[in-house]
């Protein structure tokens, strides 16, 4: 019997990318104290990893002196398309021009940061001209798509993030509460991830996986318990969640994700399918109730959360154990 007859899974639906290359500041000018945004770029085309978090980049602004200024990354968030835009109709239609070119479901990370008022040397920034600089290993260099993309429409390039134009306005500015408060809701959780260890293993012949996570109950706070969530918006992709209490402080938290039509390398891909990285599952709980004092962190957390390796595997299409690959964890911020 196939995997997938006979079964009634929760079905998550997600929305999809509004774009697959970086851009120009949002908006192009700003006081200082303003909050600027600046969308990155999609998470496969341009980012070199799934997550990207604040520590992982470099902001600073040059104004028309010369004089060069650190900036305050406040948030870095992903933004997806309306299910029903033009982008997530298209994508998977093998005849659109946008198919090829961006890759289906892909996020566009953007980052948000204060416009400074000054430096360690004293040094107000000058009215006028100025460029943003966005220094990242994390982040693809300009004109140079992922290897992996074999497609080399220009469409699919990233700008040069080291000299985004921008203008500095006269006076001081401020921030909203809407963008204090709003944003907030915005920020990327903590994420512990779980992906194939070899996913060359996986062979194009892999229609899910089941992960058992572990963890110390009382490391978590009751209004900020860990939830799996798919790494995906993609529609195909199917996620069933439970909890026990395992007692003795630990507990279990299982995570089911399928797609009926697989999972494929990028060359393999084809509507309706899903990429190796919709197999991932991430772990993650919100920050903010812990007021700073979170008892798992980037150095230990490995001593509160596991994976039972006995109770996750991967899954072919025809519901059998995929044998050479094994899921494994890492805390990814």
């Amino acid at each position: 019997m196939k995997l997938f007859q006979n079964s009634i899974w929760l079905v998550i639906l997600a929305s999809l990318i509004a774009s697959g290359c970086s851009s120009i500041p949002l908006p192009k000018y700003a006081k200082p104290n303003d909050f600027v945004t600046v969308p990155i770029g999609g998470s496969k085309t341009v980012a070199n990893s799934n997550y990207l978090d604040s520590s992982d980049l470099e902001v600073t602004i040059t104004d028309s002196l010369g004089q060069t200024f650190p900036t305050f990354i406040t948030r870095m968030y992903r933004v997806y398309a309306d299910p029903s835009s033009r982008y997530a109709l298209a994508i998977n239609d093998p005849g659109s021009e946008l198919n090829g070119v961006v890759y289906a479901n892909e996020g566009e990370w953007m980052l948000q940061f204060v416009m400074p008022s000054g430096n360690d040397l004293g040094q107000i920034p000058e009215p006028g001209p100025a460029t943003i600089s966005i220094v990242s290993t994390e982040v693809n260099p300009p004109l140079n798509p992922k290897e992996r993309r074999i497609n080399t429409d220009p469409k699919t390039f990233n700008t040069d993030l080291s000299a985004l134009a921008f203008e500095i306005l006269p006076g001081t500015g401020g921030t909203h509460i809407s963008e204090t408060r709003g944003g907030q809701y915005l920020s990327v959780g903590r994420t512990i991830l779980a992906q194939p260890d070899d996913e060359t293993a996986l062979l194009n012949n892999v229609g899910g996986a089941v992960y058992v996570f572990q963890y110390s109950t009382d490391a978590f706070l009751s209004n900020a318990l860990p939830y799996a969530v798919k790494n995906s918006p993609d529609q195909h992709i199917q996620l069933a969640t439970s909890r026990k209490d395992l007692g003795g402080n630990m507990t279990e938290l299982t995570a089911i994700v399928i797609n009926p039509n697989g999972f494929y390398d990028d060359a393999s891909w084809g509507p309706g399918k899903s990429y190796y990285d919709g197999l991932y599952v991430a772990m993650s709980w919100d920050p903010v109730p812990y007021q700073g004092n979170e008892t798992v962190d980037d150095s230990n957390w490995q001593s509160y959360v596991t994976l039972v390796a006995s109770k996750s595997y991967y899954i072919d299409l025809n519901g059998n154990p995929v044998p050479g690959v094994t899921p494994v964890l890492s805390k990814v911020r």
